[in-house]
Parts: C-alpha cells; sequence; structure tokens
C-alpha cells in the first residue's frame, strides 16, 4: 500500500543572527525598500510592465535569505506582492495605480 505523503508542514527555525548577519540583512532591507519607494506605479499599472512583480519577488527573495525557508517571517511574507485593494478584470488605469500605491503604502509599513 502506498504512503500517503504528509502535509504537516516543517516546524518553524528561529534564526539566531550575527551582529554581521545582521547588518547585512539591514543593508539588504533597505536596498529593498529604497526599490519599492523607487516604484512608480504609473508605469508598473501597464499591462505589460513588470516591475511590480519584480520588487516584490526581490522582498520576498531577500526575506528568504536572511531568515531562511522556515522562519516565521518567510512564512509570514512568502506569498508577499504590492497590490493593495479590490481586483476585478478590466480595470481602468487609474485603479489599478491605485491599487499599487495602497500596495507601496501597506508593504512600507511591515
Amino acid at each position: 500500500m502506498a504512503r500517503r505523503a504528509s502535509s504537516t508542514p516543517p516546524p518553524i527555525e528561529i534564526r539566531r543572527l550575527t551582529e554581521a548577519e545582521i547588518d547585512r540583512g539591514i543593508q539588504q532591507l533597505r536596498r529593498r525598500m529604497a526599490e519599492l519607494q523607487q516604484l512608480d506605479a504609473n508605469v508598473a499599472a501597464a499591462p505589460e510592465n513588470d516591475s511590480d512583480k519584480i520588487v516584490a519577488s526581490n522582498i520576498g527573495t531577500t526575506i528568504l535569505e536572511i531568515f531562511g525557508e522556515h522562519s516565521p517571517e518567510y512564512r509570514d511574507h512568502r506569498l508577499f506582492n504590492i497590490w493593495g485593494g479590490p481586483m476585478a478584470m478590466g480595470m481602468h488605469h487609474a485603479d489599478v495605480v491605485e491599487g499599487i500605491e495602497a500596495g507601496k503604502r501597506n508593504a512600507a509599513a511591515l
């Protein structure tokens, strides 16, 4: 009889960072915050533009690198995206811009 795969997630791991790792992590997160602040919501709202997704991916990757895959920080933010507000097919450009701007404000507050 085949064994069923366990659906229990791995235990949470709390990393003990050295002072150097903390300093490096702070610098990385500052770079990600600068990318977030520089993100132009009007440009990112264009259908062919993925700059908001790239910034969100960079933030997620940085959190993963600093804290690790099984950390509470990564688990809380692994699906991070830059969007705040309702989403619907065929949204007007101005509504998409506002959703990205709201997402930027939410992300900066984390």
